[in-house]
């Protein structure tokens, strides 16, 4: 599961938490990270995984499900 968070800090302190939570950065730019944890099969299960972390009802944060590319699937 593949997710862009954008935040209008630097998202410093959000890279942190994802990674010591198992999430594997893709990239980052000013305001903007994406992440995927490969543990997490759907939007469902990534869901459950942010609010755990208390991140899905943040105010500062936007969080956008990136579609899974069609080449995992082959």
């Amino acid at each position: 599961m593949r997710i862009l968070f954008q935040t209008p800090r630097g998202g410093r302190e959000l890279r942190q938490v994802l990674r010591s939570d198992g999430w594997v950065l893709e990239g980052s730019e000013q305001g903007a990270v994406v992440a995927e944890h490969p543990d997490l099969p759907d939007e469902r299960a990534a869901r459950c995984r942010l609010h755990r972390l208390g991140l899905l009802t943040s105010a500062g944060l936007r969080i956008e499900f990136l579609p899974v590319p069609l080449w995992r699937f082959d």
